[in-house]
């Protein structure tokens, strides 16, 4: 059988040491050598077919660093990619009960309006869902807006109504929320956990000082401290409870990081997903402007290592370097919608959910009449750029952002540097012990 290289083979040196790195970005192995036996492996990948260094060889096949030449590497990603896009199995929903908010955060780039979902919009909605929810195997629906919890009452109704219908079917459900955590009372707690929503994202920007520079309720007080309470009495409310809890970071308060972690008490640590996320957009404060991409992906490891010592789960930062990747994100997907509280149907979170950038709409009837004109610029749009066909790392990539693609006219953005430089890091920090063993 003629063997040859995996194009995928990404070599990383190690800083402290001779000993390099091999990650394959396909398939996600990854092997250390020292020098000697280093400099071995790459006659092995230069010349896969000669007789040498057998055993090395052997293993380096077992670990799909080299492969029969006819693999088509590219077209295994290609069915991967579509694969995930087409994918019959899974719905996944956003509901967004209201655009309207208690917070004024700096960096946000909603518009928050006075706005509720109206008893005929949910009618129309869950008539819709009654239909949809039986056709997949798994379903999961997430609360977002504005702040949800402003529609607590509507948000629990329809929430029931899901559940109801995904168990008269057998269909797997996972109710989640995104919110930014003010209003869980106890009350409130006890109510949501009630009807089945288990899994939580909560942003605190960094140390109370800095959070409440950049979240603060609309007349300018802070929030960090109430927050921060309503965190602790979610995950004692259950331990099987999960709460991301989301760092938006820029300049400003990413030297602050550490100062959160060590807040919180060790015994809920273990159900907070820790997860750093650049703040984004045109905002002047927004991360990518103001520091090098270099030093952002150096900070993110860091953190991560430090957060994973102190017993937080880093979940999020494995998926960074996921090699089961199947897209980018959730809005590629055929079946992922955003239903907006006047029924309105949107693809993508980030924006002002105008009417006239909408993909289609409910009607009374609970039915999805379709914009074809801006459903197709989603959907119809190819799966990668020209620049992603050349890059190794595109397994764990999987093309970047197809909002943003759509925008700028194929421009993948920052994902192109970070993504690298990321992955290098973390794979480091992996092979290391110093992250996940």
């Amino acid at each position: 059988m003629i063997l040859k290289s995996s194009y995928y083979n990404i070599c990383i040196d190690c800083d402290d040491s001779d000993a390099t790195i091999i990650f394959n970005t396909l398939y996600g192995s990854m092997a250390v050598f020292e020098a000697e036996e280093f400099s071995r492996v790459q006659q092995i990948l230069k010349s896969p077919n000669s007789d040498d260094y057998k055993q090395i060889k052997k293993n380096l096949q077992e670990l799909k660093f080299i492969i029969p030449d006819a693999t088509d590497e590219f077209a295994i990603i290609q069915n991967r990619k579509q694969c995930g896009v087409e994918d019959k199995n899974r719905l996944d929903l956003t509901i967004m009960p209201t655009l309207n908010c208690n917070f004024a955060c700096s960096y946000c780039y909603e518009k928050h309006i006075t706005s509720s979902m109206d008893a005929p919009t949910s009618d129309a909605l869950l008539k819709w869902l009654a239909n949809e929810i039986p056709k997949f195997k798994y379903v999961i629906i997430h609360w977002f807006g504005g702040e949800p919890l402003l529609e607590i009452e509507s948000l629990i109704h329809i929430s029931k109504a899901i559940k109801a219908i995904a168990a008269s079917h057998q269909v797997e459900l996972s109710i989640q929320m995104t919110t930014n955590g003010y209003l869980l009372t106890q009350t409130t707690i006890e109510k949501l956990v009630g009807c089945g929503i288990m899994e939580y994202q909560i942003t605190l920007d960094g140390g109370e000082a800095y959070h409440n520079t950049l979240r603060t309720l609309k007349n300018g007080k802070p929030t960090f401290e109430r927050i921060f309470q309503n965190i602790l009495n979610l995950a004692s409310f259950s331990q099987t409870v999960i709460i991301t809890l989301r760092i938006n970071f820029n300049h400003t308060n990413f030297e602050s990081i550490p100062e959160l972690l060590h807040q919180f008490p060790h015994d809920i640590r273990k159900q907070l997903r820790f997860t750093l996320e650049p703040i984004f957009g045109n905002c002047t404060i927004n991360a990518i402007d103001n520091i090098d991409n270099a030093e952002i992906s150096v900070h993110l490891s860091n953190y991560y290592a430090i957060a994973k010592d102190l017993g937080y789960d880093v979940y999020h930062a494995l998926k960074l370097i996921d090699t089961g990747k199947l897209v980018y994100c959730s809005a590629e997907r055929v079946h992922q919608y955003i239903v907006n509280y006047n029924g309105d149907i949107f693809k993508c979170s980030v924006g002002n959910f105008a009417k006239e950038e909408r993909i289609g709409f409910l009607n009374a009837a609970g039915e999805f009449i379709k914009e074809e004109i801006h459903y197709s610029k989603w959907l119809k749009r190819n799966n990668f750029e020209d620049t992603c066909y050349p890059c190794q790392y595109l397994p764990v990539c999987m093309g970047g952002c197809r909002k943003a693609r759509i925008e700028n006219n194929g421009n993948t953005g920052s994902v192109c540097q970070l993504v690298p430089s990321n992955t290098s890091l973390f794979i480091k920090q992996i092979a290391l012990k110093e992250l996940h063993n």
